[in-house]
């Protein structure tokens, strides 16, 4: 029963950060806090700066920044 008793510690503390999570969501300006970027976020980034912009999947490929910054995908070849 250990495994079950792990569990429900695990789902309360996974409640728990939830809920702070969303506290500070509720201050002005942090409305975005942890939350995943648009795309259009990651490409106003780029623009400003060179960006290199990881993320795990399934498939292979990669974003490339091309002309004017503007990012595109390039399945694996």
């Amino acid at each position: 029963m250990r495994a079950e008793s792990d569990l429900a510690a695990i789902r309360a503390a996974r409640k728990a950060l939830d809920e702070v999570i969303d506290d500070i969501r509720a201050v002005p300006g942090y409305e975005g806090f942890l939350a995943s970027p648009a795309f259009d976020d990651v490409v106003r980034a780029a623009r400003r700066c060179p960006l290199v912009y990881l993320a795990a999947g399934l498939g292979e490929g990669a974003f490339e920044r091309g002309h004017g910054g503007l990012l595109s995908w390039s399945p694996a070849r």
